[in-house]
């Protein structure tokens, strides 16, 4: 069987010839593998204009949508494809790929197909991805990476909250002269209260997953202390796997919790509705 695969890359310096791996496609018979590291796309934000960067979130969205549309999903980044598919051809023909460099010209640049002598299954892949892309998150938590629920939230919220909210700040004193250390929260804005949201990766290891939270908790209190204890506090988050008994409790805990407001990734609409409804505006107000 014919296996290759062909990696994605973002050019930066055209002139220079600079560029950065994100992702990975492999062929093999009627199976197909892809993956892109948001982590990488999260970084090559700070090298392109925001509009050419949302584009190019686009652009690989569209193509996993394109495969799933195409194809059934085996396991995380490991589609078949069925011999009833319509288009099935266009997957196994390497010219596909070149179908995908032309279709993204400027913001996504595809190698060459490669063959490969590897069994065509999803350690395989893993292994080249790995290799020529990036890390990838222990076993069980890929899902509930930071930077997965980051670019979900970016893409989902963020936009209906524009110009609502002040969003990925540090809050210190000088902000609220109650907080006695520096507080960084994913957005915040204010009716006749404080409106809060902070993501949370509740995958992390319990201890780091406390700091964040407790950090949640001791802006509350600043802003009780300061006589504003009708405030609205979001967390954003998923339920991590059962079987990290510490991170799961402490899931069930802030879900539990009437101190903050738990919002899961599927329902982040209601926090725009909060928004829309109460006419929050930013919390901070830049100069003009």
């Amino acid at each position: 069987m014919s296996v290759f695969h062909s990696i994605l890359h973002v050019p930066l310096r055209v002139e220079a010839g600079e560029q950065l791996s994100v992702g990975l496609l492999m062929l093999a018979g009627n199976d197909v593998f892809f993956r892109y590291s948001p982590h990488k796309v999260q970084l090559v934000k700070e090298l392109m204009a925001e509009p050419r960067h949302r584009l190019l979130k686009q652009a690989l969205n569209g193509i996993t949508r394109t495969i799933e549309t195409e194809a059934r999903k085996i396991q995380d980044y490991h589609y078949q494809l069925q011999e009833s598919t319509v288009r099935q051809q266009r997957f196994l023909r390497e010219d596909y790929i070149g179908y995908l460099a032309q279709y993204h010209h400027n913001l996504l640049t595809f190698t060459s197909p490669t063959p490969i002598n590897l069994p065509e299954n999803q350690t395989a892949f893993l292994r080249l991805y790995e290799k020529f892309v990036d890390q990838i998150p222990a076993i069980g938590v890929q899902h509930n990476s930071p930077f997965h629920i980051e670019e979900i939230v970016s893409d989902k919220l963020y936009p209906h909250l524009k110009g609502r909210v002040n969003l990925g700040i540090s809050l210190t004193s000088h902000d609220i002269p109650t907080l006695f250390l520096p507080t960084r929260v994913s957005f915040i804005g204010r009716n006749d209260a404080p409106m809060v949201g902070r993501v949370v990766d509740f995958s992390k290891r319990a201890y780091n997953l406390q700091h964040d939270l407790a950090e949640m908790y001791t802006l509350v209190k600043a802003f009780e202390e300061s006589g504003e204890d009708n405030g609205k506090y979001f967390v954003i988050g998923q339920e991590p796997h059962k079987n990290q008994h510490k991170e799961h409790d402490t899931w069930a805990a802030i879900h539990r919790s009437k101190t903050v407001e738990y919002v899961d990734l599927a329902e982040t609409e209601r926090i725009t509705e909060y928004a829309n409804t109460h006419n929050v505006e930013p919390f901070i107000q830049e100069a003009d």
